[in-house]
């Protein structure tokens, strides 16, 4: 499992960089029920929800973790971490599920 774990902190780091690298802005997000694995309110992605998708995939074969990824602008004043927490219940994600909440205004994230 160690190497699931590094792959993970690959695959996060790579989307945090994309989001980073962006300066895309959108409304401002309450945490919500994610509906797809890859939500970008924000905008930030543009062509890049393919090189993401492939690599949630590579992460869910070689890991055994479904990754859901969240872009927003910002996290209304919340505590990223408190977001992502309020996400993922609202979400229901299990035991093997991760989420990644990366407010791009914020330059704050967490999952």
């Amino acid at each position: 499992m160690p190497r699931a774990a590094a792959f993970l902190a690959v695959v996060l780091l790579a989307a945090l960089l994309v989001v980073l690298a962006s300066q895309a802005a959108a409304p401002a997000e309450q945490p919500f029920r994610v509906g797809s694995q890859i939500e970008d309110p924000a905008g930030v992605l543009g062509g890049d929800e393919q090189a993401v998708a492939t690599a949630i995939k590579a992460l869910q074969t070689a890991g055994q973790v479904q990754l859901w990824v969240v872009y927003v602008d910002t996290f209304s004043g919340m505590d990223a971490q408190d977001w992502a927490d309020a996400t993922a219940r609202k979400s229901d994600l299990g035991l093997n599920d991760v989420l990644l909440a990366v407010a791009v205004k914020d330059r704050a994230y967490a999952y």
